[in-house]
């Protein structure tokens, strides 16, 4: 069954309303009608089976029929800041970021940043970042919706870093400290901080900063990655060390 994420506002009691690009999804592309099923992710993050009761003219109506009891979200939560980069390589940074299960996306502003934003493009950029988003969340069987945060400066992020176990800037000048043997001795940590910069890298000045704000520049092997590549192979490796990327360990492996 195709799966849909329902805002609190349109679920009462056991009714479901169901508008928008959704809603269009829906009929127009699934053709789906009264009596077919989807599976909606319900506030807080559960899945249930909806059965569609009826379709209006802009909107569907359907019915909870049951619980989907299944874990899906890793057992850390992963924030992904992400340097603005040219064309659509961000579209692409969260598509697959996502369907990893990175919770959170903050948009950096840095000095070498080729891409310069202002108030109102940003805002729209976000509002498409956080569609790609929650498309990408339904089609990976998410059931907690990552969202995408206001365009940032590292000096903001900063600001932040003592709310999270872990925070990691992606530095290919670092040649002591791997993300690796970092991540293998962490102590059960829950919220980690991955920091990645655009084409041209932080500048010196930006990983002094870093530094001193209490991000660790580490890196991610001997050859330099893509920024569009480094995000999501971070990502990985740190839910694959830390999250359940990979699997059960006790899988059956005969």
């Amino acid at each position: 069954m195709h799966r849909f994420f329902i805002a609190p506002n349109d679920l009462t009691g056991e009714e479901v309303t169901i508008s928008g690009g959704d809603f269009k999804h829906i009929t127009r592309v699934l053709r789906l009608g009264p009596g077919d099923r989807i599976i909606g992710v319900l506030p807080p993050g559960r899945e249930y089976t909806v059965e569609i009761t009826l379709v209006g003219r802009d909107r569907l109506f359907g019915r909870v029929t049951g619980q989907v009891g299944r874990l899906i979200e890793p057992p850390l939560e992963v924030t992904l800041a992400q340097a603005l980069v040219k064309g659509d390589k961000l579209d692409y940074i969260i598509q697959k970021a996502t369907e990893l299960g990175v919770s959170r996306f903050v948009p950096l502003q840095t000095e070498r940043s080729i891409v310069r934003l202002d108030e109102g493009k940003a805002e729209e950029r976000r509002l498409r970042w956080q569609k790609i988003a929650q498309e990408a969340a339904e089609q990976s069987g998410r059931t907690a919706m990552p969202l995408v945060k206001g365009l940032s400066t590292l000096t903001d992020l900063i600001l932040e870093t003592g709310s999270y176990d872990l925070a990691f800037l992606l530095w290919e000048g670092e040649n002591r400290k791997g993300i690796k043997s970092l991540l293998r001795s962490a102590r059960n940590p829950y919220r980690v901080l991955l920091v990645v910069g655009p084409e041209g890298g932080f500048s010196p000045k930006e990983v002094a900063q870093a530094r001193g704000g209490g991000l660790t520049p580490v890196s991610l092997g001997p050859r330099i990655l893509r920024t569009e590549t480094a995000g999501p192979v971070a990502a990985a490796l740190l839910l694959y060390e830390l999250g359940d990327l990979g699997g059960p360990e006790n899988e059956d492996r005969s």
